[in-house]
């Protein structure tokens, strides 16, 4: 088994400055979604049947804080650990990283919904399989042990990979079957890029090879990550990075492309990052002719190219696919146990031939074999999340470990069930709530604009990454839908009409024309009408204090029809 130090080292690094950024763009978010006057003000999570799970924030009373200060400490220490990571490898340990791990995730115990994104999950499933992948001691080497952490790793790049290709096509969306999901996405997506513009106006056809593109990445590429043939395996790497780099520069997506490309590390070894070549016998040296002139009807997973022309429609019908994830998912399984199995006998045979004595040898063969041990629970968790994608395959996992994941694991959200973009949004149109204030009902109005969600048509969108402003991230959802499903709209209406300095406009902007007399006076919740026009659906919602002291009567929210 060859060396996996490099490949350790690099993978610690980035997962060390995700959670650095992670964490520091969580800490400048506080005060305006969990503080006392905040959106959700996270002490009522706290409190006697708040809903909020096991957390170190519990402890704040003994330290004297309120439970936005306690947040703040809690990401501030975060942060610095993750530095302490970053910079310096003797702090690149275990608990290290079982500390990151257990700081997020009492974070999100509180977080309520501005925490329940996908990479947050994510990003708690990657520090795990890091603790574990960490060495106990600082200036420890490669060790057997690291190539059964980086499998695990591996494991989890192919269940997001692949569920992501899945959902798109399992949930019978249109878009995704009639290969036009890229002609709206761009636009219709949260938080665009200036690119982002560039890539909507290209040509038809080549937003539709994109999208096959896409569903070849993210469908057929990822059993290419177990494959014995190196150079498939580094091919399989360009493709997932070559996806993410494309979408950083059209989307801003928080921090969850670049744990994408941390989560790809696992596909490469010490060879090429340390520059060096591994030479492969000349059979295995890939050639043109294996491919094919291409002149030809060519097929691509079920995508008809018709001499270079790409149809309109997907070549395969929803049950023949619905059929396809139905044998996928258990060889996918069963491609992951055997594999892991083979990388577990590796890791325990290199340990027993460690030639440095009976003591260190017993040491290495047991510290292999817990890693062993504890990647095959991991493992076999896993299994639970990944299977919905099928229900049949999903019934088949023996009784006692479904119900022992739904019992004991699921409440903790380290491992989850991935798939982003399931639906393409914006197909008529794209969604947008947008707030105005006044004084009086007959105004003059005057339009909220936040400082990353985009509003006028005319300004150019930000660029945001790798920033997650979860607020503005919210507000795009939430028009996807209306307040009922949304109560937390309500909430910031009223800390925008009292004047709470933590929750207000983008900076540049005037003030919200609303008198602070309105401080003890909650809103009516007004229903939300979309107003259709050329560029946008915008959902007003107008805020305003009539000037009145009868509670209840002063502050408004209304929309505009």
């Amino acid at each position: 088994m060859g060396s996996t130090y490099l490949t350790r080292n690099a993978f610690l690094k980035a997962i060390s400055a995700i959670y650095l950024i992670a964490f520091m763009s969580l800490y400048m978010q506080i005060p305006g979604l969990y503080g006392a006057s905040g959106v959700l003000p996270a002490h009522s999570q706290l409190s006697p049947g708040g809903g909020a799970g096991p957390t170190l924030l519990r402890w704040r009373a003994a330290l004297g804080l309120h439970t936005g200060h306690a947040m703040e400490l809690a990401a501030l220490t975060g942060a610095l650990l993750a530095l302490l990571a970053l910079l310096f490898e003797m702090c690149r340990v275990s608990v290290t990283y079982a500390g990151l791990l257990v700081l997020y995730f009492s974070l999100v115990q509180v977080g309520q919904v501005f925490l329940f994104f996908q990479w947050d999950t994510l990003l708690m499933e990657a520090g795990l399989l890091a603790a574990l992948l960490a060495p106990l001691l600082p200036g420890c080497a490669g060790r057997p042990a690291d190539a059964v952490g980086l499998w695990l790793v591996r494991w989890l790049l192919f269940r997001l990979v692949f569920s992501t290709g899945a959902v798109k096509l399992l949930s019978h969306c249109p878009a995704w079957w009639g290969l036009t999901a890229l002609e709206v996405h761009f636009e219709s997506q949260c938080m665009p890029t200036p690119l982002a513009w560039l890539a909507h106006h290209l040509p038809p056809a080549v937003l539709r090879l994109s999208v096959v593109f896409s569903l070849v990445a993210e469908l057929a590429v990822p059993f290419l990550f177990f494959a014995p043939v190196r150079r498939l395996r580094l091919a399989a790497c360009y493709v997932q990075i070559f996806l993410q780099l494309m979408m950083m520069a059209t989307g801003s997506f928080g921090f969850y492309s670049l744990l994408v490309l941390t989560l790809c590390l696992s596909l490469l070894d010490d060879g090429w990052l340390g520059g060096g070549r591994r030479g492969e016998p000349a059979d295995r040296r890939w050639r043109a002719s294996d491919i094919g002139d291409g002149s030809s009807v060519t097929s691509v997973m079920g995508l008809r190219l018709l001499d270079g022309a790409l149809t309109a429609d997907i070549a395969f019908t929803k049950e023949e696919f619905a059929q396809f994830v139905h044998a996928a998912v258990p060889a996918g399984a069963l491609l992951g146990a055997a594999s892991y199995l083979l990388t577990a006998a590796e890791a325990l045979t290199s340990a027993a031939l460690d030639s440095g004595g009976c003591c260190r040898t017993l040491h290495t063969v047991l510290r292999t074999l817990t890693t062993v041990v504890v990647g095959a629970a991991i493992f076999c968790c896993t299994l639970v999340p990944f299977t919905m994608l099928d229900t049949a395959s999903h019934r088949s996992l023996p009784a006692p470990l479904r119900q022992g994941f739904a019992d004991h694991v699921q409440p903790f959200h380290v491992f989850g069930s991935y798939g982003l973009f399931k639906q393409m949004t914006g197909v008529g149109g794209r969604p947008e709530i947008v707030m105005e204030g006044a004084h009086a009902l007959e105004g003059p109005w005057q339009e909220i604009e936040f400082r990353y969600k985009p509003g006028d048509v005319a300004t150019q969108p930000s660029l945001v990454l790798p920033h997650q402003p979860r607020l503005d991230w919210q507000m795009w959802i939430a028009a996807l839908g209306d307040y009922h499903a949304n109560p937390w709209i309500t909430s910031l209406a009223y800390r925008l009409l009292t004047g709470a300095p933590e929750v207000g406009p983008s900076p540049g902007h005037q003030p919200l024309p609303v008198r602070r007399e309105a401080a003890e006076v909650h809103p009516r919740p007004a229903l939300q009408v979309p107003l259709h026009s050329r560029h946008r659906q915008r959902q007003c919602g107008r805020l305003v204090d009539t000037g009145r002291q009868e509670r209840g009567v002063p502050a408004h929210l209304l929309c505009r029809t």
